[in-house]
């Protein structure tokens, strides 16, 4: 379970990423939900590879099929 979302393999080459409410500072010492978080986190994160896509900067963003879930490809961070 992640701080700020879950991801979960789609297929071979994509992964789903589950934005979720929760909200932890001072190292997991102080936790919290707040309604929407993750909807407004999944939006924001949507509306900045849209603006990738639209000057043609390579991105992993596929889709968004819900308010608060995003298929990525697979990469390899290095």
């Amino acid at each position: 379970m992640g701080i700020t979302k879950n991801i979960y393999g789609y297929s071979n080459e994509t992964l789903l990423f589950e934005f979720n409410d929760r909200v932890t500072v001072f190292d997991g010492k102080k936790k919290s939900e707040y309604h929407e978080k993750g909807e407004i986190t999944c939006k924001l994160a949507e509306y900045w590879f849209k603006i990738l896509e639209r000057n043609d900067i390579p991105k992993n963003y596929i889709e968004c099929p819900t308010s608060t879930t995003m298929i990525v490809k697979r990469l390899d961070i290095i």
